[in-house]
């Protein structure tokens, strides 16, 4: 049996951390608890999307963890059958969008990693079935006498995809030139159209090659009729960015280069799997034009949520709602297990 004084322990340390205290703590410690049974956001959730100073009409709105573990896999569609967890199917269907070379590293083609590093001067190493930016790397035709042998050793023991090094549009470099900087791009399709729900910048707040909110980056919502950046900067602990602390440059007021070409891109892709209503891209922005790095099938909503303080599951959640029985009895165990525990 849980223990309930342990979840009154951690409720009342985080009331502490979030500098609620007096009487207000009392009010806001059952309102914690209430949102967490009304609309299943965490502790973390409540503070991180300040749903103490919300009101219900808004709360509901907001792309929560429980909606990307219990909601989405209920319109989820073929995203799993076409594209499964591997970023190498992925990079065979969209390898238009991709705009660089790539090979998935195997024991029988180890010999020509050292003969790619030298021929695009810098690569990217990405686990197949790697998520949240973990496990990435990249080595460079200079590093290849001290890095080679470690490099393989880590590629040997998981499966690696490795892909030319994507060089930034000068503007996007202008924002970081320490990290690919990329936009998240939120689509909702229902079979024949596409709608874009939200955009937000990912960049990294210091040398890190990776620009993932999980491993210390930070979002900035992006207009998505203009493709301009509307907000401040906004990492997973609620720190707010007017200047980039890499490049100083401007957060707010930013123009995404190629925006036009971009919206049309993720369109192009979310077609491609059509029956998957829910997909969060990942586009970087080169001279020439977006650049694919990943589709999610649930996707998070924070990178444009907390920046602009504003939810961006309205019309999201009233699609699954409508659609909620499409795909129930084709989802595995695991996903019904939850859908009982959720309702």
């Amino acid at each position: 049996m849980r223990n309930p004084f342990k979840k009154i322990k951690s409720c009342n340390k985080m009331l502490e951390e979030n500098g609620v205290c007096g009487f207000k703590k009392f009010i806001v410690f059952f309102d914690l608890i209430y949102c967490k049974k009304r609309f299943h956001a965490t502790y973390n959730e409540y503070f991180l999307y300040n749903f103490q100073n919300l009101k219900n009409s808004v709360r509901k709105n907001y792309l929560l963890t429980y909606h990307q573990r219990a909601k989405y896999p209920l319109v989820d569609g073929d995203f799993e059958r076409k594209l499964g967890s591997g970023k190498d199917k992925q990079y065979m269907l969209f390898e238009d969008m991709l705009k660089r070379e790539w090979f998935n590293v195997k024991a029988e083609n180890l010999s020509e990693v050292e003969s790619f590093i030298k021929k695009h001067g810098k690569v990217v190493f990405k686990p197949v079935h790697g998520s949240k930016g973990r496990g990435i790397f990249s080595v460079s035709a200079e590093e290849i006498d001290t890095k080679l042998a470690e490099c393989i050793s880590k590629i040997t023991e998981e499966e690696y995809i490795c892909e030319e090094y994507l060089v930034q549009h000068p503007k996007m470099n202008e924002m970081n030139p320490n990290s690919v900087n990329t936009v998240r791009i939120m689509t909702l399709c229902d079979g024949k159209n596409v709608k874009i729900i939200s955009a937000a910048l990912r960049t990294a707040t210091d040398n890190n090659v990776c620009d993932n909110i999980s491993t210390g980056g930070f979002g900035a919502a992006v207009d998505i009729e203009t493709g301009v950046i509307f907000s401040t900067g906004c990492d997973a602990k609620k720190n707010r960015y007017s200047y980039h602390p890499v490049s100083n440059a401007k957060i707010k007021g930013f123009t995404i280069p190629y925006w036009n070409e971009t919206k049309e891109m993720v369109k192009d892709g979310a077609l491609r799997i059509n029956k998957t209503a829910i997909v969060g891209w990942d586009i970087a922005i080169s001279s020439d034009g977006p650049c694919f790095i990943e589709a999610n099938n649930r996707p998070a909503g924070r990178p444009a949520q907390i920046s602009s303080e504003k939810p961006c599951g309205e019309e999201i959640i009233k699609y699954i709602n409508k659609n909620k029985r499409k795909y129930y009895k084709k989802m595995p165990k695991g996903i019904k297990q939850l859908q009982k525990k959720y309702g």
